[in-house]
């Protein structure tokens, strides 16, 4: 190396910018990429408030709005609360299903708990879907052979 090229490099070991011609620049995040991190961020929360607290959808964009000055679109909303599966209604096969389960788990002296998609589904909703829908313990029985069973799971009540 020439003295004028040690001289260069001395420079710019004093000024830290040594390897600074042959490092790269972390590739910065696409608006969607940052988007999806801010919802995400929010998640647990619009979950909290949508399901658990059992606001309506507006109430919940409105309560984001002036808490966190989140505001998006209705439409943008209702596409990550069916992304993320925060469903408030149950379907009606999956709902015979949780009543033909109780009902034989309850013949058997156990008390059951029903999870679907990992949120517990109140009893009372239950109990009004039975009085509502279920007239004939057939009916219990064909519902049942075509439910979809891969989100919903039981659990016995200990005492």
């Amino acid at each position: 190396m020439s003295m004028n090229g040690m001289d260069l490099v001395s420079r710019e070991l004093e000024a830290g910018q040594v390897g600074a011609r042959t490092q790269k620049k972390p590739r910065q995040l696409k608006a969607i990429e940052r988007n999806n991190l801010i919802w995400e961020a929010y998640k647990n929360e619009i979950r909290s408030l949508y399901v658990a607290q059992d606001m309506t959808l507006k109430a919940t964009i409105a309560w984001f709005e002036l808490k966190h000055v989140f505001v998006k679109s209705e439409r943008k909303w209702k596409e990550k609360v069916k992304e993320w599966g925060f469903e408030k209604n149950v379907p009606s096969c999956d709902m015979s299903y949780m009543v033909a389960k109780s009902m034989k788990r309850k013949a058997e002296g156990k008390d059951t708990t029903f999870y679907r998609s990992g949120m517990q589904v109140d009893e009372n909703k239950i109990e009004q879907f039975k009085k509502r829908r279920m007239t004939a313990s057939n009916d219990i029985h064909h519902r049942t052979s075509i439910i979809r069973r891969q989100r919903l799971s039981t659990t016995t009540v200990r005492a």
